[in-house]
């Protein structure tokens, strides 16, 4: 299973030592952690050092919602984005719609600000 293999690996290279001081480090033997109860979801508030972690658990078909600015990652791994202004959801579309053609300004002007950079 892929879950045990990104533990694993992290593990063999390191970032198993739980007094690391490093935060993706820190983010990444969390994340181990959490999937030694082996959960139905997961959620994470901007996840940024461990989003290597996170396209691997991704790809092996783990539930995880997450608040993200990454919007590369959001694209490549998310099956569904939902798009928040001001505390409230603007936008929940699939993935490549919401990305390919939003629906409401809020979006198309913060998508036009953070995909041409």
């Amino acid at each position: 299973m892929q879950r045990h293999l990104v533990c694993r690996k992290q593990s063999d290279s390191g970032f198993g030592l739980f007094h690391s001081k490093r935060n993706a480090d820190a983010q990444r033997v969390a994340i181990c952690r959490a999937l030694a109860i082996d959960p139905i979801a997961m959620l994470f508030d901007e996840p940024t050092p461990a989003l290597d972690v996170m396209v691997a658990l991704a790809q092996d078909g783990t539930t995880m919602m997450v608040v993200t600015y990454q919007m590369g990652f959001a694209r490549k791994v998310a099956d569904r984005v939902e798009f928040m202004d001001a505390g409230a959801i603007v936008e929940d579309r699939p993935t490549e719609e919401f990305f390919g053609a939003p629906n409401t300004d809020r979006a198309k002007d913060f998508l036009s600000k953070v995909l041409n950079h």
